[in-house]
């Protein structure tokens, strides 16, 4: 890579973080690189890739790798660089995801001939859940089953229960989960779906069949969970009251 003197400025490559799934990939109003909830608060493995660099043979250098500009670690090598030392790994503690934030995962080389950095690799941690990890409000259902509750008359006039869930609740993203349930009691609930945010303006609609409510008869509810993208789940929403009165 020619004369070290002559390359100030050269910028080395990211490094990056072993597990390929740790990041997500980019989504428009979301910020870069986001890691996901289970990589969170937990140690993981990041790495210092191979990079082509000379210097006079024998010759020492250092590598600091840097979280937010702060040094983690220093490693020690020689000129010639040798791939087979390559990637360089070693572990980012848990402390270091446990904060909402913007980060940077960076290393420096110093050499006699100059100081090099690489391209930084930001790190985006969100922790909190959509609706500021509230309840969401009740979802809502058909006027007709509100107050006559789910019939068979009902049920062959429309074949299913259409259940509607706010589509406006706070730090609403791209790539929300949505996912509804029916519930008599925590040992009796059926899942009727999840619904994927592609876009915040379009209706979060479920569709609630015979089939799903099986033999469940009597009081129940609609409850539903908020999660991100990167896997932050809220708490069950405020229950909405069900009566099913099928035979």
């Amino acid at each position: 890579m020619g004369d070290n003197g002559n390359l100030q400025g050269f910028i080395l490559p990211a490094p990056g973080f072993s597990d390929e799934e740790a990041l997500l990939p980019d989504v428009e109003g979301d910020g870069p690189n986001q890691l996901r909830a289970r990589f969170q608060g937990r140690d993981i493995e990041v790495y210092i890739p191979y990079f082509e660099l000379d210097g006079p043979a024998g010759q020492q250098l250092r590598i600091d790798l840097e979280w937010d500009g702060v040094r983690l670690e220093s490693y020690d090598l020689t000129f010639p660089l040798d791939p087979k030392d390559f990637p360089i790994r070693t572990i980012l503690a848990a402390t270091k995801t446990n904060d909402k934030g913007t980060y940077t995962l960076t290393y420096s080389v110093f050499t006699a001939g100059g100081t090099f950095k690489s391209d930084p690799l930001l790190v985006s941690v969100d922790n909190i859940a959509p609706n500021a990890r509230n309840p969401g409000n009740k979802a809502t259902l058909p006027e007709k089953v509100d107050s006559e509750g789910v019939t068979s008359e009902y049920m062959e006039e429309f074949g299913h229960v259409l259940i509607t869930v706010s589509h406006d609740y706070g730090d609403a993203s791209i790539g929300d989960v949505v996912s509804a349930y029916l519930a008599k009691s925590l040992a009796e609930w059926v899942h009727i779906g999840d619904f994927v945010r592609d876009d915040l303006n379009k209706l979060i609609e479920f569709k609630l069949t015979e089939t799903m409510i099986g033999n469940m008869r009597g009081s129940a509810v609609i409850i539903y969970t908020l999660a991100d993208r990167k896997g932050n789940r809220g708490p069950c929403s405020e229950p909405k009251k069900i009566e099913i009165k099928l035979p």
